[in-house]
Parts: C-alpha cells; sequence; structure tokens
C-alpha cells in the first residue's frame, strides 16, 4: 500500500510538473518515454575534454539538461541547478550532466563565464554534431529539457521549460524512497 501511494504521488507530480509546463505552444521535450531505459551516450566535458558516458554513472540518480548558451530560459536554471547538485551530491547517488547544444564560436567563452559566474562544479557536456540530442533522445520543441534517471538509469521524470526547485527535490525523494523499498 504504502509503495502504491508514493507511485501515485510521484505520478501525480510529474502530471502536474508535465501540464505546467506545456505553457508554450510546441513545448514537446525528448521521445523518451516515462518508463523507458535513456538512451547511452558518450560526451566530452566542454572544457576539459574528459569523456563522460551514461553508463557509467549507472548506480546513480541522474539529471541530464539540454540547454544552449543563448537560452535566457536555460541560464535562468543555471543557479537552481548548481544548488540542487551542491546540496545531493554529498548523498553519493546523484549527477547532473548538462548536455550543450552547440551554437557557434561564442559558447566557449559563454560557458566559461556561467561556469564562473555560478560556480558550475558538474559536468557541461557538448553535443557538437546534435547526435545526442536530436539522434539518440529526438529532442525538439523548446529548452531547456530536464530528464531524471533513476539507478537504472530509467526515465522518471521530463520537463520542458523553466522549472521549480521544489518539484526536483520532490522527485529526487521519490526515486530514492522507491529504491529504499527495493
Amino acid at each position: 500500500m504504502k509503495n502504491m501511494l508514493k507511485i501515485i504521488s510521484l505520478q501525480v507530480i510529474i502530471v502536474l510538473a508535465l501540464s505546467v509546463s506545456a505553457y508554450a505552444a510546441g513545448a514537446s521535450g525528448t521521445k523518451v518515454k516515462i518508463g523507458d531505459k535513456a538512451p547511452e551516450f558518450t560526451l566530452k566535458d566542454f572544457l576539459t575534454g574528459e569523456k563522460h558516458s551514461l553508463k557509467q554513472y549507472r548506480g546513480k540518480i541522474v539529471l541530464i539538461q539540454f540547454w544552449a548558451t543563448w537560452c535566457s530560459n536555460c541560464k535562468r536554471e543555471i543557479p537552481m541547478l548548481v544548488n540542487l547538485y551542491n546540496t545531493n551530491k554529498s548523498k553519493g547517488d546523484f549527477v547532473v550532466l548538462s548536455i550543450l547544444l552547440p551554437s557557434g564560436r561564442s559558447d566557449e567563452k559563454n560557458v566559461k563565464e556561467l561556469k564562473k559566474k555560478y560556480k558550475i562544479s558538474y559536468p557541461i557536456l557538448l553535443d557538437v554534431d546534435n547526435k545526442v540530442a536530436t539522434g539518440k533522445y529526438e529532442l525538439s520543441g523548446l529548452i531547456p529539457v530536464i530528464g531524471i534517471l533513476d539507478k537504472e538509469g530509467v526515465l522518471q521524470f521530463e520537463h520542458v521549460g523553466v522549472i521549480e526547485p521544489d518539484i526536483l527535490e520532490m522527485v529526487l525523494d521519490d526515486i530514492r524512497s522507491l529504491d529504499e523499498e527495493e
């Protein structure tokens, strides 16, 4: 009974978040469905060149953010993601993978400035040819897009547009509590 209530509460949160996020025509997100395993990928950190693959984070809750430096809503989300990451990284079960959609020569300068300004410590990965965003995840519509994967790499939550941090914290808590009961 307790499991069922938690699953229902997670579903209610997801429905509310998705309905709020559909505020704009064309809001779409990815073609990966809630409950599906997320497509694997390997991308390089934009500034360090270090490779990150999704499978290296199995056993952790993974927040994937698709964004671009020209997107004002994406930049508005950065302080919230930095706080969420800093608050949760000490638990050892959470990582943020920020996937930058390329937009030109100014990306490097803009990313360096944003990283310094907001003290971003999570990886910013460059999807050079959009093979991950538009290929594997079939991203379309507005950005930013956030997806949260459970420890097995299954999509549990997706949101298009700016999101309230409380919603993300509730989703993380629900995923953790479901993991504890298994």
